[in-house]
């Protein structure tokens, strides 16, 4: 899967080259684009009376002037009465035309949650032994790995390079992208995503976050290295703190390797205490559990353990049963179709294959989507929950994985991520660069003032940004609200104004959580996470 941010370098402002004017109301934005002959009078000609029967051969027809070239993004278009519409135009246009779906009874539903954690926790060795035991990983397959590893000297990664596939990932020991694999408890079809620990992919790990419904934020229990992790510049800190303010409530803490400490029950319930404290009172959590483990020995990961040091002092979950237990959230299933893109896997001039999240409402096959903001139109062909399984022809609900295959006429290379899959007319999305949001501001290195130029983070795209106005500040001790501040410090909140450098696919909160929920980052650390409460 492509980890880039690619939208980066995408001029958004070429999709707003135009004049917006009224429009009429088309239902049909083929119809729009088609084109009709116009229609004239020419002088009949004798012609002779050709022989139906006769075989005609080696003939050529004649065209003048013809000239083919790449399909590309209509910029305008024709209507009937001869008004000339633009692509943003033509969505707005064009209202939806489906019937509401109803998720089925009894299925399982789709659950992801992300794991996170300081780099060299154990989150991927962690993640690829669960996987081993809930038997979605061979024996072979296994052995392979270990045996791979052992001839490195590096017999320990055997199960992190389930998820771990890269040539760069395994020399370096560190997770760099976002893995994805999944797996089945009682209740749930699991969606599990594998964020790097490494402070330099933060931003990966961001991404990761954004698509999770809950998280695992897995504790290296060994001496030293739990600290390292939780004081100020540890990635269990700011993990903790991202997954708090990106919208994740429910947090399972793996306190992993407790194998290196003797199984301490002591040892234990010190994380836990400090950890519980950190969790709830500074960082705002409200349901959280903890599960002693051993990711590389595999222990408490999906069985009790039997005769061993654990059974002495737990008897509480397994890491599997602590899974089952969270909670599904509501899906908005009723509200308007938004589909993050967020990797691109291939992509040509009429067909493009994205691997995407549904975060509200449904899609299925053959429906007519647009893709923003290039507000070019498109078929989807087929949709599939990953690329080993057969397409599925039934909808699809907010809360799943999917990987879509659209067609249409696309510039090559221009689908990037961030982008989003809407319907038109009344449920399109059109883009902003100005909002007005709510931020809770973390440890600082400077005051935020106004002009302060950082990046922004939402669901899977990047964009630079400045803080244009400081509207109100709350401290968060005192309950003390400062009309026009003239700067923000850390551990407060605020409510400022942001434009962006170029229009984003984002929207107001109370519309849709995932594309109204961002981060804030400066000079390589989070400085602050919000929602957006309106566009201007």
């Amino acid at each position: 899967m492509s980890k880039g941010r690619n939208n980066k370098y995408y001029d958004y402002d070429d999709a707003y080259d135009y004049d917006d004017e009224e429009y009429d109301d088309y239902d049909d934005y083929e119809e729009l684009g088609s084109y009709k002959p116009k229609q004239t009078t020419t002088k009949k000609q004798n012609t002779p009376k050709s022989d139906s029967n006769k075989k005609v051969s080696n003939v050529t027809p004649k065209m003048a002037n013809l000239n083919i070239s790449k399909p590309e993004t209509p910029k305008a278009t024709s209507t009937p009465s001869g008004k000339v519409l633009t692509p943003k135009e033509i969505m707005l246009a064009t209202q939806p035309k489906y019937s509401k779906k109803v998720r089925k009874a009894g299925d399982k539903e789709i659950f992801n949650i992300v794991i996170a954690g300081h780099v060299d926790a154990g989150k991927s060795t962690l993640l690829g032994h669960l996987l081993f035991q809930c038997g979605n990983v061979d024996g072979k397959t296994m052995h392979k790995y270990k045996k791979d590893s052992e001839k490195i000297g590096k017999s320990s990664f055997a199960y992190a390079w389930v998820l771990d596939q890269t040539e760069e990932e395994r020399e370096r020991g560190v997770t760099i992208g976002v893995g994805r694999a999944s797996f089945q408890t009682k209740t749930k079809n699991v969606i599990v995503l594998d964020a790097p620990g490494h402070k330099d992919f933060v931003p990966n790990m961001i991404n990761g976050a954004t698509q999770a419904d809950a998280g695992i934020l897995v504790i290296n229990s060994t001496k030293g290295e739990f600290e390292t992790g939780l004081n100020h510049g540890g990635q269990t800190r700011e993990h903790a703190i991202l997954l708090g303010n990106l919208g994740i409530s429910n947090l399972i803490v793996a306190v992993n390797k407790l194998d290196t400490v003797n199984w301490d029950e002591n040892r234990f319930l010190e994380i836990v205490s400090i950890m519980d404290n950190f969790l709830t009172n500074e960082v705002g959590f409200k349901n959280v559990s903890f599960v002693p483990i051993s990711g590389l020995n595999g222990v408490n990961l999906t069985e009790k353990p039997k005769n061993h040091e654990l059974n002495q002092w737990y008897n509480g979950n397994t890491l599997l049963e602590a899974i089952d237990e969270i909670p599904v959230p509501k899906r908005d299933i009723d509200k308007p179709l938004r589909i993050t893109v967020n990797t691109v896997l291939n992509s040509s001039s009429n067909t493009v294959i994205i691997g995407g999240k549904i975060e509200s409402g449904f899609v299925e096959k053959n429906e007519k989507l647009f893709i923003v903001p290039l507000f070019c139109p498109c078929t989807v062909k087929s949709i599939s929950l990953d690329d080993t399984s057969s397409p599925i022809n039934g909808p699809v609900f907010a809360g799943e994985q999917i990987i879509i295959t659209l067609t249409g006429n696309f510039e090559e290379n221009s689908i990037c991520n961030g982008f989003i899959l809407c319907r038109g007319g009344s449920e399109a999305l059109i883009p902003i660069s100005t909002f007005t949001a709510k931020i809770n501001i973390f440890n600082l290195p400077t005051p935020i003032i106004k002009g302060t130029q950082c990046e922004l983070f939402a669901h899977s795209l990047c964009v630079p940004c400045n803080i244009k106005k400081l509207i109100k500040s709350i401290d968060n001790i005192n309950n003390v609200e400062k009309e026009k501040p003239r700067m923000l410090t850390k551990n407060s909140s605020a409510l400022v104004q942001i434009v962006t450098d170029s229009p984003v696919n984002l929207e107001e909160f109370n519309k849709c959580q995932a594309l109204g929920r961002f981060s804030l980052r400066a000079s390589g650390q989070t400085i602050a996470a919000g929602i957006i409460e309106s566009c201007n």
